[in-house]
Formats: structure tokens, C-alpha cells, sequence
């Protein structure tokens, strides 16, 4: 998404409208007047370059009411170039709970799990491994299936191809990973992805590349 598109998304969101903007509006400049004197706490979501920030963050008002913003990125530069008041936080892997808290929450609401269903469901939530996208994308399968023991078994035992035919979420993540490698690395990442998931790959076909 362009920074021209992000501000416009940010100003609709203030503004409470869903109006497009016209391409000689200076955005940033309406946005600013928007939030001049208002508490305000903004979440910019994986940015990946320090211009980007720059541009994004110059639109907010520098006015001490409390106001707040939380930068997330993968890039460590990012995070650094991007701190005021605190240093980075780096987010560690789900605990198979914490993992087993989404699963829950996205498959019952603000209902409890089942007995019969909570053995496999936190054996599922531990075969995630502490990744928040797996169990995210496991999470949004299960909620909906049917909630039997033999549905949430079969979940159990295939959770690779279930994964996977959560084809489109899947590639928009590998998309934005591609598309963010230095040009180099690319035709690796494209190599690499010929082979099969866990088969063990001979030294001798990396160097022949």
C-alpha cells in the first residue's frame, strides 16, 4: 500500500468517513488539523522502511496530551530509527496457552471450549509451535467447522494441508516476505521453494546454483 493510500485510510478512520480523497488534497496536512489538540493513540502495522515512518509520522501532531504511537515492523532498523520514549520490543513465539487462548477465542467467542473437544484442541494449538500465523490461520479453520471431536481430530492430524488450503492468506504472507528480500536472495528463495517440505536437500545442488 502506498504512503498516499495509508494516509488517506488514516484520515477516513479519524474523519469517521469513507469518502475518497482527491488526488490534490494534501492529505497529511488535513490529517494533522484533524488531530491537532485530540488524545489520539495510532497502530502503524509492518512497515518495512524508515521513509515510509517519516512520511507517515510527520502528520501527527507534536502536542503532549498522552498521545501514543506503536510502531510494528520485521525490520530491526525500522524499530530502531522509529523509537522515542522505549526500546524495541521483540516479540518472542506463543506459549502453546497463549496459542490455545486464539484458538479458543476464535472458534467459541466469549464461550467456553467443550470437555470433549479440549484435549485436541490444545494438542492442535501445540502443534502450531508458538507461531502466531499458523495458529491465527488454524484458528479461523476451526471456527469454522463443525465443533465434534472427529472434525477437530482430522484437524489434528492434517494440520499441514489444512494450512495450506488456507491458500490465499498463505501467499499474501510469502508475497510480502518475497517481495522484501534484496534482489539477490530472491532466485534462492524461488530455488528453494522446488523442493519438498522436510526432504533433505544435498550441499551439492546449492552450489551448482
Amino acid at each position: 500500500m502506498t504512503e498516499k493510500k495509508l494516509l488517506d485510510k488514516i484520515f477516513n478512520q479519524v474523519s469517521d468517513s469513507n469518502s475518497k480523497l482527491s488526488e490534490n488534497i494534501d492529505v497529511a496536512d488535513k490529517l494533522q488539523k484533524q488531530l491537532y489538540g485530540e488524545r489520539y493513540l495510532s497502530v502503524l502495522d509492518d512497515l518495512w522502511d524508515t521513509v515510509t515512518w517519516e512520511e507517515l509520522t510527520r502528520t501527527f501532531p507534536e502536542v503532549e496530551k498522552g498521545n501514543r504511537i506503536i510502531l510494528m515492523t520485521r525490520e530491526k532498523k525500522v524499530s530502531l530509527h522509529g523509537k522515542f520514549h522505549t526500546d524495541p520490543l521483540d516479540l518472542r513465539f506463543l506459549s502453546p496457552e497463549g496459542s490455545w487462548e486464539l484458538l479458543e477465542k476464535r472458534a467459541f467467542g466469549k464461550e467456553s471450549c467443550p470437555d470433549e473437544l479440549l484435549d485436541v484442541g490444545k494438542e492442535i494449538a501445540r502443534k502450531c509451535k508458538g507461531f502466531p500465523l499458523v495458529a491465527d490461520l488454524i484458528a479461523g479453520v476451526i471456527a469454522g467447522l463443525e465443533k465434534k471431536k472427529t472434525v477437530w481430530l482430522k484437524v489434528q492430524n492434517n494440520l499441514n494441508s489444512f494450512i495450506l488450503n488456507s491458500k490465499m492468506e498463505v501467499m499474501k504472507v510469502i508475497k510480502l516476505s518475497y517481495d522484501h528480500l534484496p534482489d539477490h536472495l530472491k532466485p534462492c528463495f524461488l530455488y528453494l521453494a522446488i523442493f519438498q517440505k522436510d526432504r533433505k536437500i544435498l550441499v551439492n545442488y546449492l552450489k551448482d546454483v
